[in-house]
């Protein structure tokens, strides 16, 4: 079943990032001046410059900036497991904050927070007019514009019971093998997460939850929210414009509820290290007998537990109710200080770079001996569109893995039950099975007739059914006759122009019992005949009455039931919509990356970003604003709170582990998707808790834990090489034997003529040869890429062609090392534009310079070609 794409726009308006550039119908290569190589990528890692600092300037020429200071943050505080720092260098903190401050006020700004921990700097409103003054100010190393960010979630909702809600946490626990790592004793609380705090930098957590609480201790903080603060309030969304840019901080990081816009951050703690609620109601781990072990059924529970269900959780607020927010930075700097071990932001913005404002605060986390975990966005697959802050350095940038095997279902029969619609037409044939897109109840049938809504145009197609006006004024022509009573009918219409809550609410109106929505006539044409409508969730787009999906493959037997049995049929019949165990929908993208997690690489030097990948679509967790309620959300936002749990899990069993020997133990032991996964798409693969947990030997590859060639231009000139390195270390206590290979990652080949070698000084690492690391030891490792002449050749010229390839380090009983490999290929060639006699700008002639190298084998000879400009279009959350 294909799922809807999600592309949420952040709110408020925006600068405009304009790429220009110049395509040839016929020779798409990127070009260069003869003598120069015209690469397609910046290799620039952030936009400094002040006229790209100008663009973020508000409506009001106002620029919101994080402005560092030269002198150091003082780190994290002793309170928190930091070094004791000099006085003397507290106090020139102090008088270098208390000078920008006032230049800051001199120059018409204004400051709106302090960073002291993580880096000496200031948060700051200032008239863009005077950001040079800014900049030449003595006091300042550095100014970057805030990013605004969004929550990471696309679809979700308040579930009423269970409801058939699965895959729940117990399910990702499962997946990632979370649950195989819980090994609690009468004496011992191993494997759970005890004595590891995880900081949820989010919408705040609901602490009043039965999921974290235990003995009735409500009251703020709790044995298990130990700590936050609320640095915002209840109305903050920026880009609202009066009191809604204002943040309103307190000291209780309470969530609002889910009906208030809120939710988001209980959901995610509730995966970290939610309790978990029985059958009966009552917190899993209050009788004394209950422990967390790799053998526990949670298959009965309410609510399953988290991944580390005995970790502490840091609620740090930096969203209000609804909207944005521009208080990252302030976020990680108060999870530091409150002593957090792993932060956990389930937030973003897309078009991700490295070097954005909150790089500063993520690496003087790290120092700090933090581990960050970021959602790496949900704008879908194609290249670059991963979000920052999960780009910077350090971070752990996650995608979405769709882990849900099958949704539930509804099959429709006559009240007598003389006749199932079935697949072939048959009394006796397997019943045609629904998609039950709202989880409606079914227990109870629903009765009606079947009723086509017709385009007015042309009966003999479905209407789309949209209204003349739909939600937040948008307004469409109806394509039906929008004076038909529906009252006790079941309405056929089509996927497609409007809303889904928009399409329902419009025949709920007109008195439709149940609506069932048919596959875009667009995406039928093109030969999908078996992908359903996008999965919705509970209670969306209604609760009010069924809402169901039907692909392309059953519409024969659709219009042939409607024909016969419908309202206006030859033989009208009233029929029920029920559903039965056996009534579901297989899922086709089971166990592989979520059709809108954000694919990667990093834009400028195409890091490999995201790096891992987890659970993410129909997560089931704790809902804000109840009792003992659970809530159903997908997103990034999902998947990486179980990535955050996992970082707890290793982090209680290597508690002197830096936040590097963790990122390199989560990649190293991560498993491969599935085969055709691109890496760009999901990293190092699924995160592993028992392996990650188990490793004592890990792969250093640099801050991101993965190694990539970056864009790989071959000219065909000669045989292209490339070298990068890492290091292999045994941070265990026994001696460690360890083989090396380097492939294709599944379903992928290493092209023609590229090789990847890898080296131990000046040794080959062939088969059968070994690599031994004592206790402590260390060796650094070459991996070598070559292309010969003819493999440049056949590099792309347009499109998109990467290396997808994975070194392994092998050992016996040990768990089994990967590091990603990636490049992107590049054929370029130099030539010179010459404009032709009359040429105008989109007709212009050049002649090619190059010689027997030419994919194109033009050598040299004068081509006409055309030559059209595009703008492409993107935006980030520092855009306003």
């Amino acid at each position: 079943m294909s799922r809807q794409s999600h592309t949420a726009t952040p709110q408020g308006t925006r600068r405009t990032i304009i790429l220009i550039a110049m395509l040839a119908a016929a020779l798409l290569a990127p070009s260069a001046a003869a003598s120069t190589r015209h690469k397609v990528l910046p290799t620039g890692m952030r936009p400094i410059e002040s006229k790209v600092l100008l663009r973020g300037a508000d409506k009001n020429g106002t620029l919101h900036l994080i402005v560092t200071l030269r002198t150091p943050g003082i780190g994290a505080p002793r309170s928190a497991g930091g070094a004791a720092q000099p006085f003397a260098l507290q106090g020139a903190q102090i008088r270098e904050r208390i000078s920008a401050r006032a230049a800051v006020t001199a120059l018409g700004g204004s400051v709106n927070a302090e960073y002291r921990y993580l880096f000496n700097g200031l948060r700051v409103h200032i008239p863009a007019s005077q950001l040079e003054a800014l900049r030449a100010n003595p006091h300042v190393a550095d100014v970057q514009l805030v990013t605004r960010y969004k929550r990471m979630t696309v679809t979700g909702g308040a579930v009423s019971g269970r409801g058939g809600a699965t895959p729940s946490n117990g399910g990702a626990a499962t997946e990632v093998q979370a649950k195989n790592v819980w090994a609690q004793t009468l004496t011992s609380k191993a494997g759970t997460g005890y004595g590891v705090k995880v900081a949820v930098i989010d919408t705040g957590i609901d602490y009043t939850h039965d999921d974290f609480v235990r003995n009735g201790d409500v009251t703020f903080p709790t044995a298990k929210v130990v700590a936050g603060y609320d640095l915002v309030g209840d109305d903050y969304a920026p880009g609202e414009g009066g009191i809604a840019e204002l943040p309103q901080p307190d000291s209780d990081p309470m969530d609002c509820s889910i009906e208030d816009g809120g939710g988001h951050g209980t959901h995610v703690a509730g995966t970290i290290a939610g309790y978990g609620i029985k059958s009966n109601g009552d917190t899993y781990g209050i009788a004394s007998t209950e422990r967390y072990t790799s053998t526990l059924n949670t298959s009965t529970f309410i609510l399953a537990p988290g991944m580390a269900p005995l970790a502490s959780l840091i609620a740090i607020r930096v969203f209000g109710c609804d909207g944005s927010t521009e208080l990252t930075a302030d976020g990680i700097e108060k999870a530091v200080a409150l002593g957090a071990n792993v932060i956990n932001l389930s937030l973003g913005s897309p078009y991700g770079i490295k070097g954005g404002a909150e790089q500063a605060a993520i690496n003087a986390a790290e120092k700090a001996g933090v581990t960050v975990v970021i959602a790496a966005g949900n704008e879908g697959d194609k290249p670059f569109l991963v979000g920052s802050p999960s780009t910077e350095d350090g971070a752990i940038s996650v995608a979405a893995l769709d882990d849900r095997a099958s949704y539930p279902g509804a099959i429709i029969s006559n009240t007598a039950n003389s006749w199932t619609l079935t697949t072939d037409g048959t009394a006796f044939g397997s019943p045609l099975v629904f998609l039950n897109t709202n989880l409606y109840d079914l227990s109870t049938p629903v009765s009606g007739y079947l009723h086509k809504v017709a385009q007015a145009a042309d009966a003999s197609k479905f209407a789309l059914g949209c209204p003349a006006t739909g939600d937040d004024g948008a307004t469409y022509t109806p394509d039906w006759d929008t004076s038909v009573d529906l009252t006790g009918l079941v309405a056929f219409i089509r996927r497609g122009e409007c809303t889904f809550k928009e399409k329902v609410t419009a025949m709920k109106a007109k008195g439709a019992v149940a609506v069932v929505i048919l596959q875009r006539q667009d995406i039928i044409d093109g030969g999908d005949n078996d992908s359903y409508p996008p999965f919705q969730g509970p209670a969306t787009p209604t609760a009010d009455i069924p809402v169901l999906m039907v692909n392309g493959a059953a519409e024969y037997r659709v219009q042939g039931a409607i024909s016969d049995y419908g309202d206006a049929g030859i033989q009208p019949t009233e029929v029920k919509i029920t559903t039965t165990p056996t009534a579901v929908v297989s899922n086709p993208n089971y166990h592989t990356v979520a059709d809108f997690s954000s694919g990667g690489p990093r834009w400028g030097d195409l890091a490999l970003k995201p790096e891992l990948a987890a659970p993410g679509v129909d997560i089931v967790s704790a809902a804000s604003g109840s009792t003992d309620g659970v809530a159903w959300f997908s997103g990034t936002s999902m998947a990486t709170p179980v990535v955050a749990g996992v970082a707890a899990l290793v982090k209680q069993a290597n508690p002197k582990w830096t936040p590097a020997l963790i990122k390199s133990a989560l990649i190293n032991t991560a498993k491969s998707v599935g085969s055709n996964v691109l890496l760009r798409s999901v990293g190092a693969g699924r995160v592993n808790a028992l392996n990650a947990v188990k490793a004592k030997v890990t792969i250093d590859a640099g801050p991101n834990a993965t190694m990539s060639f970056g864009m790989v231009y071959g000219d065909a000139t000669g045989v292209l090489t490339k070298s990068q390195t890492f290091v292999i270390k045994n941070n265990g206590t026994s001696t460690a034997t360890y083989k090396f290979a380097a492939a294709a990652a599944a379903g992928f080949t290493i092209p023609s003529g590229v090789t990847l070698q890898i080296k131990y000084n000046t040794t080959q690492m062939t088969a059968g040869k070994s690599l031994t690391l004592g206790r402590g030891a260390s060796a650094t490792m070459k991996v070598t890429l070559t292309a010969t002449v003819a493999a440049q050749r056949n590099f792309v010229i347009s499109g998109e062609s990467s290396l997808n390839a994975i070194v392994t380090a092998t050992s016996s009983g040990k768990p089994t090392l990967r590091l990603p490999v990636f490049a992107m290929f590049q054929h370029v060639e130099k030539f010179a534009f010459a404009a032709s006699a009359g040429a105008t700008r989109h007709d212009l002639s050049y002649s090619l310079t190059t010689g027997a190298q030419d994919a194109n084998a033009a050598n040299g000879t004068s081509q006409s070609r055309e030559i059209y400009p595009f703008v492409w279009l993107a935006r980030d959350g520092r855009e306003r």
